[in-house]
């Protein structure tokens, strides 16, 4: 048992990255020696590892954490049994390391699941502030609003302006995106100190950062209640694992608070928004159904009608024709059979005519001799030739004269049998343009076949594709919008984003002669920041500085609202990206790109060049 922990131990540590060959590798490694008889340290070991994940990983953006808020709970439920448990004295700094190190852990991933959840609340208050910064109209447009939205009355939401409920709203909103920023950047700072290889000091400033991150996290949570702790290191350890038991076992109920506070300044429900169009489409369905009921005989015929129509079509241009290609491809014996008989009829008919020529040329072979002015000899010699050619200037030349004296010709003489020489003649002319007529069609019949299914292919291919575009989006990948949609959005939100790092560079080299200024325009939004507010702010750690290469000596800072309003726009983004799910358009890829946006430690001029990569290396965002 003790060989295969080891074994798992050292297969998940493998699985860091570079940087975290640290502190804390050497503690696993020292938990590893001592698990095999020690039941606390193999569960420090266990949970450890468990909720130890790759920081630099472009897996999951900086807010987002791979645990739930029960998974948490559960694994603070282990630890809590372990703390029961008496600490063997040899080993009591190696279990004070233990239990430090699975708070800075237990602390990140709290941090992360709390400002995920922030980011969603602000994501649904966005709509509800579009809502009223819409619906700021003039004052007749106003007024059909109030009453087309105060049907079902709420005084208590009613009696508020709307420009009221977007200050409100806004306000809100930005005193949370100040409070996203500076939780991200503690995630960062939390994630710094788990990969840095501290000494003894550094890890008791890591343990009082973590109680200072862990009191503005109460501070938000319990609406400005700050935490009591014990003096003793250890027991101030314990009562911070306990707070944050509180805090998980507090978040749903905080989520339920945060709504209700924004319940009054929310936009109209959808009944209350679209009631007159419900009434007005309501009624005209009634008088729909009955104009119907009262015409339902000259509907059904219209339908049946319409049924026949459509049946008539489908066969003339789908069955006839698969039916005619499948027939002459397999079954064509009965029409083989047929061109067979109408070939015999032809040259029976050919031979026919030839015997009748070449009589008719014996018989008048004087004579036509004379006409043409050779010796009869020669004239007989040739004359079988003529005939198997059909010439019919044998005939013809002797009829021309006969038809000098018609009456004594046709008494006395063979002008009727010229006559039937000449139909027999177009007989088989008719006989032989027919057999050529059928070898066409024949060689023709699949194309023409063929032709006549397009329609009938066009309507198919036009439903299987609307279908199947249908079940993909909708069922398969669970795209909540159409894809067009889904590119114009992501589009427009890194625009918003590019748009926002330029003016954060533009301020902060106005900072290099001055301070920082207490107010930035972005997308004709005033964004406000509280001097007071940014003097007592918790310092910030140095991996948050962001650094312009391009000069020197130059340092620069993004503020907590400013990084925090980032943060909101590249959770928007991410919202909709995540909804591509196609290996075609390299979904996973633009994730971990847009992923990377929400590391602290890369500069603005590192994230705008992030940004121009995404473009170009996406085809699907040029177009």
């Amino acid at each position: 048992m003790t060989t295969n922990t080891k074994n798992n131990v050292s297969t998940k540590t493998s699985s860091l990255p570079p940087t975290n060959i640290t502190k804390l590798n050497e503690l696993i490694r020292l938990l590893i020696n001592h698990a095999a008889d020690n039941h606390s340290y193999r569960t420090f070991l266990s949970e450890i590892q468990k909720l130890l994940t790759p920081s630099s990983s472009n897996s999951l953006p900086i807010y987002s954490s791979p645990f739930s808020h029960f998974q948490l709970l559960e694994s603070i439920s282990t630890i809590k049994i372990v703390l029961t448990l008496p600490i063997s004295q040899p080993s009591s700094e190696l279990y004070h390391h233990s239990l430090g190190y699975y708070l800075l852990l237990l602390s990140l991933h709290t941090h992360k699941l709390f400002v995920e959840q922030i980011l969603k609340d602000v994501h649904k208050l966005k709509k509800h502030i579009e809502y009223w910064k819409h619906n700021q109209k003039t004052p007749i447009s106003s007024l059909i609003h109030q009453i087309t939205t105060t049907y079902f009355f709420d005084k208590e939401t009613d009696d508020i302006l709307a420009s009221e409920k977007l200050k409100y709203l806004k306000n809100y909103e930005f005193k949370w995106m100040n409070s996203i920023g500076k939780l991200c950047y503690s995630i960062s700072t939390l994630n710094n100190y788990l990969s840095s290889t501290s000494t003894k000091n550094e890890f008791i400033k890591a343990l009082d950062t973590v109680e200072v991150y862990t009191n503005y996290l109460y501070f938000l949570i319990f609406d400005g209640t700050l935490l009591t702790l014990n003096y003793q290191s250890t027991k101030k350890i314990i009562d911070l694992i306990n707070c944050y038991e509180h805090i998980l076992l507090s978040l749903p109920e905080f989520h339920q608070q945060l709504s209700i506070k924004t319940r009054l300044y929310h936009q109209p429900t959808h009944l209350k928004r679209y009631w007159a169009y419900y009434t007005f489409g309501t009624l005209t369905s009634l008088y729909l159904i009955y104009k119907l009921y009262s015409k339902q005989k000259e509907i059904i015929n219209q339908f049946y009608s319409t049924f026949d129509s459509f049946k008539f079509f489908m066969s003339e241009h789908l069955f006839i024709p698969l039916k005619a290609i499948y027939e002459s491809t397999f079954h064509s014996k009965s029409s083989q059979a047929i061109f067979e008989n109408t070939q015999k009829n032809y040259q029976n008919s050919k031979i026919i005519l030839e015997q009748m020529i070449e009589q008719y040329g014996i018989e008048h072979s004087k004579q036509l001799s004379h006409i043409e002015h050779v010796d009869i000899d020669q004239f007989l010699t040739t004359l079988h030739e003529r005939a198997v050619n059909e010439d019919m200037n044998v005939v013809m030349k002797y009829y021309q004269y006969e038809l000098d004296q018609p009456i004594r010709s046709a008494l006395f003489g063979d002008l009727i049998k010229g006559i039937l020489i000449q139909v027999q003649k177009v007989k088989v002319d008719g006989e032989s343009l027919a057999i050529q007529i059928d070898q066409l069609m024949k060689q023709n019949q699949i194309n023409f076949s063929l032709l006549a299914t397009i329609p009938a292919f066009l309507l198919i291919t036009f439903l299987t594709i609307t279908t199947k575009n249908t079940i993909v989006n909708r069922v398969i990948k669970r795209r909540k919008f159409d894809y067009t949609i889904i590119l114009k959005q992501i589009i427009r939100k890194l625009r918003h984003i590019e748009q926002l790092l330029i003016f954060n560079t533009e301020l902060s080299t106005k900072n290099l002669q001055q301070p920082l200024s207490t107010t930035m325009n972005y997308n004709n939004n005033l964004i406000n920041i509280d001097e007071e507010d940014l003097n007592n702010s918790t310092a910030i750690d140095q991996s948050i500085i962001i650094v312009d290469n391009t000069t020197t000596n130059d340092v620069f800072q993004m503020n907590n609202l400013t990084f925090g309003q980032l943060l909101c726009l590249i959770y928007e983004l991410k919202f909709y990206t995540v909804q591509l799910r196609s290996t075609r358009l390299l979904s996973n890829e633009i994730n971990e790109d847009v992923n990377l946006l929400t590391n602290t430690t890369l500069t603005i001029k590192q994230k705008l060049l992030l940004i121009k990569q995404i473009f170009h290396s996406y085809s699907f965002l040029s177009k």
